[in-house]
């Protein structure tokens, strides 16, 4: 099916989403009903360690309490490290993702995704099954998907039902953790992650929210480990460039209000001085 929806005619296309054939439909519960597998099946996985919600609580309120990312023993003991980059990414689900990829490089296929209410919350949800290749897919799909119109409150809100499904506390916590486990996933997986960022952050139309986003970012460590892999030797260029970005348009708070005060003083003189020109 993938390989059809890539490369076979637009009306082919068509006929796939076609009511009479509803293939987003039977896909979307397809995607759904493996992630209630996994779900149940996913302590199995990971007897040796902490659950996902233990391993995230501790390692949150842990891992920077040394800022050593060398040695902090919290990245490689959670089940959330050591990623495999292959390993499952020929799976069904993966096969999935890559689906909902190629209906979304078709016109016909972006604005039936974009009407359908679950087609990016099952996107988002398929990070839950871990594998390097799947979260890059689903992070390049959700940053397109924030550049359209009413596309960022609909990753805002598949986000926010991760965040349920999964018990995580606070927002993009499970993904945060991925990519912090910089000696086991790539280049081209951090580069996929902080590229989301960016765009999750910076395309928020309605500035509070921007700089609430911004802040719950950095309530879950990332400024300070955006400078750790600015120090790095081996950084690559491409993620220096979108941690530079990143910077560029970050809105720092205490400077904002220490120049609104600043202005409110040069306005309350210039007020004063006029009014001793006039006495």
């Amino acid at each position: 099916v993938e390989i059809s929806l890539r490369t076979n005619k637009i009306s082919w296309v068509q006929d796939f989403l076609h009511d009479n054939n509803a293939g987003l439909q039977k896909l979307i519960q397809y995607m759904k009903f493996r992630y209630e597998l996994e779900k149940k099946g996913g302590h199995k996985r990971n007897k040796q360690t902490l659950t996902r919600t233990q391993s995230l609580d501790t390692g949150l309120s842990n891992s920077f309490s040394s800022y050593s990312y060398t040695v902090n023993s919290s990245y490689s003991s959670s089940p959330y490290s050591s990623i495999p980059f292959h390993g499952t990414e020929v799976s069904d689900i993966h096969i999935c993702v890559l689906c909902m990829r190629a209906l979304m490089n078709n016109a016909h296929g972006f604005a039936a995704v974009m009407k359908d209410k679950e087609a990016i919350s099952v996107m988002v949800l398929s990070m839950f099954f871990g594998t390097q290749r799947t979260i890059i897919t689903v992070v390049e799909l959700l940053a397109a998907v924030c550049l359209v119109r009413g596309g960022h409150i609909k990753v805002i809100e598949a986000v926010d039902n991760f965040k349920k499904e999964n018990k995580e506390q606070h927002r993009f916590e499970c993904l945060v953790r991925y990519f912090m486990d910089h000696r086991n996933v790539t280049t081209e997986f951090q580069i996929a992650c902080m590229n989301f960022i960016n765009i999750i952050v910076h395309s928020a139309e309605d500035v509070n929210f921007r700089v609430h986003l911004q802040y719950e970012f950095t309530e879950l460590g990332l400024e300070e480990y955006l400078q750790f892999l600015k120090s790095s030797s081996d950084v690559a260029q491409t993620l220096v460039d979108q941690i530079s970005a990143y910077e560029e348009n970050y809105f720092n708070i205490s400077a904002l209000v220490e120049e609104a005060q600043q202005r409110s003083e040069a306005l309350l003189q210039v007020e004063l001085m006029k009014k001793n020109q006039l006495e």
